[in-house]
């Protein structure tokens, strides 16, 4: 099945289909009605199977499908896993998400390093992860801020005094 998908997918990349004949499409040849709770069951297999295409795929079809609520703990975990290439997307969904489940695993990824991520010397990808944590804005989240502004590492704890002066 994962290579009708990715046909699919493919196909609508090269604009051969468009959303709404995607979706169609893929019912008609997977017999799945593709909806969120599909797409985070199968980014959980894929994610076992350490499948970064798969998950980058997957990924891409939830964000056209549109991810809910419902989705931060799987996506939060996902943030954490080194066998995929969304980091970034993860993290810019959460910001759009705001759900305080997420700020632990926000806070941990700040400082996580990614082999695929290395040209990125100026900490972009933990920006991004602190800027979520700050779209939360709760007690927590500046309680988090206020420990990554103690960070080791500069950029990290600028990013943090930059949003902790912005929401105090």
């Amino acid at each position: 099945m994962i290579e009708v998908i990715k046909e699919l997918f493919n196909n609508l990349y090269a604009k051969n289909l468009d959303k709404n004949s995607f979706f169609k499409e893929f019912l008609s040849k997977t017999g799945i009605n593709f909806n969120e709770k599909f797409c985070l069951e199968s980014i959980e297999k894929a994610s076992l199977l350490k499948d970064a295409e798969s998950i980058d795929m997957l990924f891409q079809m939830g964000l056209m499908y549109g991810f809910s609520t419902q989705s931060v703990i799987v996506l939060s975990k996902l943030l954490l896993l080194d066998c995929h290439h969304v980091h970034e997307d993860i993290a810019n969904l959460l910001k759009e998400l705001r759900d305080p489940v997420s700020i632990n695993f926000l806070y941990k990824a700040t400082e996580m390093q990614f082999e695929y991520l290395d040209y990125d010397d100026t900490y972009q990808f933990a920006r991004k992860c602190i800027k979520a944590i700050a779209a939360i804005g709760n007690s927590e989240a500046i309680y988090k801020l206020e420990q990554l502004s103690k960070s080791s590492i500069p950029e990290i704890a600028g990013y943090a005094i930059k949003e902790l002066n912005r929401l105090l």
